[in-house]
């Protein structure tokens, strides 16, 4: 017996000494070469753009979730040079401190700005072009990653109850109620699995859970396994195909999707403020694409029937961007839905008359 431990503990000792050199070798690595960046970093819309390299790695740093009952979880702040996220978990859209009206914005990390600096996002611009008509308004991003539109029905609610209502709400959505039904999960939010694993294992019978869980992070951290997976790593593979989706599939989407829209016009009839919805585009909308965009396009096949077959319904009171960039050739996008300043500068100039439409006459005085 104490043979078979001596060797346990020479194995374990020399386990502990490999991954210490490992650490050692990647503490060394990454003092000498600067942590990778985001493969979007390639995409053509930041061509001559020094800046885009150090947006990317701080969009990396920023995206510390933090737990937010109801609609699941929000950013933690963050400050950097292009992307600041307050205390409030919202990313910060630049704003005059005399303002005469206020605009919520809801919808996902397309409105959040994935792929934009701060100046460069949907509701920056937006505020920008209100600035030129004469109009000085507050606009607040309250997009984040990932978000369906039942949270953000939820993140307009749980907002009405912290103060003041705002004068218009606009909603900027689609793809991420498409992804949830992609997923198998029609109204809920993405990649709800996680949650209710998490929530599972909590309960106090699934202790042989938490362990194997635990052993698992613990694996996954381990630079041995880091460096393996370096040493035998193959291009990421593309989504997988799916066949295309029948109208019984798509139908519940959006009965869910207008549901939602419905349940906050109701909110803003008896608050007294208008809603605005737009359907977002995405780079299957788009039929001349860059060599980036084309890549993108590619890695994300498996659900472009789910888009494409989205665009032959028709939803009242939604304005649908989807053919937005059907006419340009040039970048546009840095991935399957997120587009650069180039893209959002369009975006926000195609709603600016329908906003200015809406507010009340004090803001355009």
């Amino acid at each position: 017996m104490r043979t078979v431990w001596r060797l346990v503990g020479i194995t374990l000792l020399a386990l502990g000494l490999l991954e210490a050199g490992s650490q050692a070798g990647l503490a060394i690595r990454h003092a000498i070469a600067p942590a990778p960046v985001d493969d979007r970093l390639a995409a053509e819309v930041y061509a001559g753009e020094p800046w885009a390299a150090d947006y990317w790695r701080e969009w990396q740093a920023s995206r510390t979730l933090e737990w937010r009952s109801y609609v699941g979880w929000r950013r933690a702040p963050f400050r950097g040079l292009h992307i600041t996220v307050g205390p409030d978990g919202r990313r910060e859209t630049p704003s005059a401190a005399d303002t005469a009206v206020t605009i919520w914005m809801f919808g996902g990390s397309a409105l959040w700005g994935t792929g934009a600096g701060e100046w460069e996002t949907i509701p920056s611009f937006l505020a920008l072009y209100l600035s030129n008509s004469g109009v000085r308004a507050r606009i607040v991003n309250f997009g984040e990653d990932g978000y369906v539109s039942t949270q953000e029905v939820l993140a307009l609610m749980l907002a009405l109850r912290e103060g003041p209502h705002p004068d218009l709400v606009i909603f900027y959505d689609g793809v991420n109620d498409l992804v949830a039904a992609y997923q198998g999960r029609v109204g809920q939010p993405q990649n709800e699995w996680n949650r209710e694993r998490e929530f599972n294992l909590t309960q106090p019978d699934r202790w042989r859970d938490r362990l194997a869980l635990v052993g698992q992070d613990l694996l996954a951290a381990s630079a041995l396994v880091r460096i393996s997976r370096r040493l035998t790593a193959r291009p990421a593979p593309v989504a997988p195909d799916r066949p295309w989706p029948s109208h019984e599939t798509l139908l519940p989407v959006f009965d869910v999707y207008q549901e939602n829209l419905r349940t906050a016009r109701l909110i803003g009839a008896d608050r007294g403020f208008p809603v605005l919805a737009y359907w977002q585009p995405t780079v299957f909308d788009k039929p001349t694409r860059t060599p980036h965009e084309q890549a993108q396009a590619e890695r994300s096949r498996g659900i472009r029937p789910w888009v494409e077959a989205s665009r032959t319904y028709s939803m009242g009171g939604v304005t649908d961007l989807s053919g937005i960039f059907r006419d340009e050739a040039g970048p546009i996008f840095v991935d399957a839905w997120h587009v650069g300043g180039r893209g959002n500068v369009r975006v926000a100039r195609r709603m600016v008359g329908d906003v200015l439409a809406l507010l009340p006459a004090r803001a355009k005085r």
